[in-house]
């Protein structure tokens, strides 16, 4: 029971200091994600990108669409004291992890990385507080907090297109990539893992959520995998 009761409270304290980390460090995990991703070509307007417009993540996303507790309760090894886990899963006979079948690859990527479920908690916890501006190196070029990012692109969605359909003349931004809302980013204990959420928004209904796992490698931070929320 002690060797129990300890693995609950260091989950919870490794939960809540995943997150503390110096604006450098953030801006280096931010930067190596988008570098190799969208400053090369754009897919979509077969053009060079040169910055994304960025925004906090909007004030009503409070949390992961995921049941946190039942992850929580499945690392520290505590699932016989969860509710659901008793009432719904274990009657049935069925894998423990069937519980957190979304995202969908979630159960099977736990199965071979447990840590993949720590950062996800740091994220969610990072979601619950204040949804600060995400720190960013000043001296970076590409990326860009501009004033209609702070309404957020739906609402901004005319001004950022330009009123017409193909006006490239009246679109405002049309060398930039949508407006991207990024959380802040949590750290693994060994500094090797990092992981943040991120909405990216642009025309129309070219949208997606996820959460974004990095992975430190020979020459500096790359994407490991990401976990996807939402899409349209």
């Amino acid at each position: 029971m002690r060797t129990q009761t300890f693995l609950l409270l260091l989950l919870a304290w490794l939960t809540n200091h995943l997150a503390l980390a110096q604006p450098a460090a953030v801006a280096a995990v931010y930067e190596a994600y988008w570098k190799d991703l969208v400053f090369e070509l754009d897919s979509i307007e077969h053009q060079h990108v040169k910055y994304v417009v960025v925004r906090p993540i909007d004030r009503q996303v409070q949390r992961l669409n995921l049941d946190t507790d039942y992850l929580r309760d499945y690392l520290a090894g505590q699932l016989e004291t969860n509710r659901v886990y008793r009432e719904h899963v274990q009657p049935t006979g069925r894998p423990p992890l069937s519980w957190l079948s979304y995202p969908w690859v979630l159960a099977r990527v736990l199965e071979q990385d447990r840590a993949v479920g720590g950062l996800l908690l740091g994220v969610d916890s990072v979601l619950r507080g204040d949804h600060r501006l995400p720190g960013l190196g000043a001296d970076s070029g590409r990326f860009r907090l501009h004033a209609l990012a702070q309404d957020g692109f739906r609402s901004a969605r005319r001004r950022f297109s330009g009123k017409g359909e193909g006006s490239d003349a009246k679109r405002p931004h049309r060398r930039g990539y949508g407006i991207v809302e990024l959380s802040d980013v949590v750290f693994s204990s060994n500094g090797q893992r990092a992981a943040f959420f991120m909405q990216h928004y642009r025309n129309g209904l070219a949208g997606w959520g996820g959460v974004i796992f990095m992975k430190k490698g020979p020459g500096g931070w790359e994407l490991d995998f990401k976990l996807q929320f939402w899409i349209s």
